[in-house]
């Protein structure tokens, strides 16, 4: 009898703790959703400082300034980037568009970095950041990918396996992607897309 007794105590200590084990996992996925969702409307916020037609007139500028050349290289992206943030006619503030991709880059990284969620889950999160972009802040986003994360690669797989920049390739952005795929594309894109 007295081993029923410390059985059934044993027993009550371990459903005790498995109680509080999904309580503070649930506490945890629901302080995540309460933060993913601010970080969306902060997403918002800054994208509304960008504006829609800054980042039609980078892609525009993009295919004007590539667009003889059949396989585009990492540093002339990297100067094209660089010339066109900074250059004052483009009517672009360089430090909000800086902030936007800074900031999306953040929102992938903490979703990236939960423990309280699972790969599926993650590729739901992801898929909630990419859907918040046009297919032309997608391509300004990969550009300034390239740009500035040329050796984060745990990065940019993370992205190719979220799917983030796949839609592009279905796009009108198709040949510009293929301009560039030789570049640092190939890890944030599926390779067999790629053909």
């Amino acid at each position: 009898m007295e081993n029923i007794i410390k059985y059934t105590e044993a027993l009550a200590h371990i459903s005790t703790v498995f109680v509080l084990f999904i309580s503070v996992w649930s506490l945890t996925r629901n302080s995540f959703n309460s933060m993913f969702t601010q970080l969306l409307a902060n997403h918002n916020n800054i994208y509304k400082k960008v504006s829609a037609k800054q980042f039609h007139k980078f892609y525009e500028e993009f295919k004007k300034e590539f667009k003889h050349r059949d396989l585009i290289q990492a540093d002339d992206i990297r100067d094209f980037y660089n010339r066109f943030t900074e250059d004052k006619e483009n009517e672009i503030n360089s430090a909000y568009l800086q902030a936007y991709f800074k900031f999306i880059y953040h929102e992938i990284t903490i979703v990236k970095k939960s423990k309280c969620i699972k790969k599926k889950k993650k590729k739901f999160y992801v898929c909630l950041i990419q859907s918040q972009m046009s297919n032309e802040e997608l391509f300004c986003y990969l550009i300034n990918q390239i740009r500035h994360n040329s050796g984060k690669t745990e990065y940019k797989e993370f992205l190719k396996e979220m799917g983030f920049f796949n839609d592009l390739y279905d796009s009108k952005y198709r040949n510009d992607i293929n301009k560039i795929k030789m570049v640092l594309l190939e890890p944030l894109i599926e390779k067999n897309l790629l053909n």
